[in-house]
Formats: structure tokens, C-alpha cells, sequence
């Protein structure tokens, strides 16, 4: 039986047409294929819902539409419900787990390439030390800043603050 995790609520209607606001957890992965699902509990039941937009509205927003709901009448029924995703779209690193990514192939911010050497273990703020353009970069390993895993082509996507790459790669 498959495992599901809650990863945002739906909150408010958005304009007329059936689309609603959510708040995402800091679970929700960043990217986003419309051609799964995500899911919603109804009678103790998983009922998926298919995307037909997916418009985010900061880092914990979202716009969204269904193909299934065209009004605002059934759009309102989802108001205050959780939005779930199976647990294994979800990424969450934990702590020991992090330094099995070393040797990982690592994409930053959708183009910088580096690859990480090392994990630095804190209880604050671990971070994974990473090799860019022959210098080191610290990223927190923080799944709020990772966009994506391939484990099987050993590479990660982070999505990292603007200007926190260039601290680093500065004379």
C-alpha cells in the first residue's frame, strides 16, 4: 500500500473559473510534472487530482487548477483540505543519509555544475561541501533547497537564495 505525505493546503478560491490558492509545506518538491497527480483525502480515500495549471506565487504559494473542476462550487469543497503526494516523490534528506551524496553530480540554480566532496555534520546546520570552478561552496543540506534527485544518474538539483553562490565564487 502506497504512503502519502501532506505537502501543502488548499486555502482560498482564485478567481472564477474553479482555480485555487494552496500553501506548500516545505515538503513540496520545486519541480513539478503535470502528468501525475497530486492527491487529496475524501472519506479516507486517496483521490488524485490532475494538474492543468501550476502557478507558484512565491515559495510557499500556488495557484492551481484541476482538469476535473470547472466552477467555483467544486473548487470550494477542496478549501482547508490537505494536498498530499506519495512519499516517495518527496525528497527529505536526513542527517544520516546526507553524506551518501558525496560524489554527487550537483546542478545549482539550473546551470552551475560542481560536485560534492564532503559533508560537514551540525546539529545547527549541516552542510554539504561542494567543488565549483575549483572552489569549495558550502550549501546547507537543508531539503528546502534541494529541487530534485537522480540517484540513479548520481546528480542533485539545489535551488539556492540569489547571491549566496557568488559569496563564494568572488576574487
Amino acid at each position: 500500500m502506497e504512503k502519502y505525505s501532506a505537502v501543502g493546503r488548499f486555502s482560498k478560491l482564485f478567481g472564477a473559473g474553479g482555480e485555487l490558492y494552496a500553501n506548500l509545506h516545505s515538503s513540496f518538491p520545486d519541480a513539478v510534472n503535470k502528468e501525475e497527480p497530486l492527491f487529496v483525502k475524501i472519506d479516507e480515500l486517496m483521490v488524485p487530482l490532475f494538474l492543468s495549471k501550476f502557478n507558484r506565487r512565491g515559495q510557499k504559494g500556488v495557484v492551481l487548477a484541476f482538469d476535473d473542476i470547472d466552477n467555483q462550487t467544486r473548487a470550494e469543497e477542496l478549501i482547508g483540505l490537505e494536498i498530499y503526494l506519495p512519499d516517495e516523490k518527496i525528497i527529505l534528506i536526513e542527517d544520516d543519509e546526507a553524506d551518501s551524496f558525496v560524489g554527487f553530480n550537483v546542478v545549482i540554480n539550473g546551470s552551475i555544475k560542481g560536485v560534492i566532496e564532503g559533508f560537514i555534520e551540525s546539529k545547527m546546520n549541516p552542510l554539504f561541501s561542494v567543488l565549483v570552478d575549483g572552489r569549495e561552496v558550502l550549501i546547507p543540506a537543508n531539503e528546502d533547497f534541494i529541487s530534485g534527485l537522480d540517484p540513479e544518474s548520481n546528480q542533485i538539483y539545489f535551488e539556492l537564495p540569489e547571491g549566496l553562490i557568488e559569496l563564494y565564487m568572488e576574487d
